[in-house]
């Protein structure tokens, strides 16, 4: 199980940091795909997280060597049967735009983990480099997650 990678961002290919053959012929496992809109620079960091989904979803879509994990048990099944088990996640939350309804959205497009933030500052929680903690944004996207 590999925790994080970047490949995501790579377009129209899964190859990158991590390679679907080499991950396929060792036996598959669970990968964990991270998107990220931190440091682009775009108007709208969560149509942009949306593309990127979309785009994944799109490449890996009949594969016979990856699927996407919906749940726990699904992550499971799909690595002891020698596949790729393909988790997305949001990498910082800032994609989400400060609204509930983006979380919901990226739910609906298979996105089962995320990290608040990335470095910086957003409308969930403080940094790295700074004091202050959880938001109540932040709070009420825990809480989401946490019932999903």
């Amino acid at each position: 199980m590999d925790l994080h990678c970047d490949t995501i961002f790579l377009p129209h290919q899964l190859e990158g940091q991590f390679s679907l053959e080499k991950a396929y012929n060792m036996g598959g496992g669970v990968q964990v795909f991270a998107c990220c809109t931190a440091m682009t620079d775009t108007d709208s960091p969560f149509e942009t997280a949306k593309n990127v989904i979309t785009r994944f979803k799109n490449a890996v879509a009949g594969d016979d060597r990856i699927e996407i994990v919906y749940n726990l048990k699904d992550a499971e099944k799909i690595a002891a049967s020698g596949k790729v088990a393909a988790i997305i996640t949001l990498e910082g939350c800032d994609s989400l735009e400060g609204k509930m309804k983006n979380l919901e959205t990226f739910y609906e497009l298979g996105v089962r983990g995320a990290s608040l933030t990335w470095n910086g500052e957003n409308e969930l929680a403080s940094g790295c480099g700074s004091l202050g903690g959880l938001k109540s944004f932040g709070k009420e996207v825990l809480s989401f997650l946490e019932n999903n």
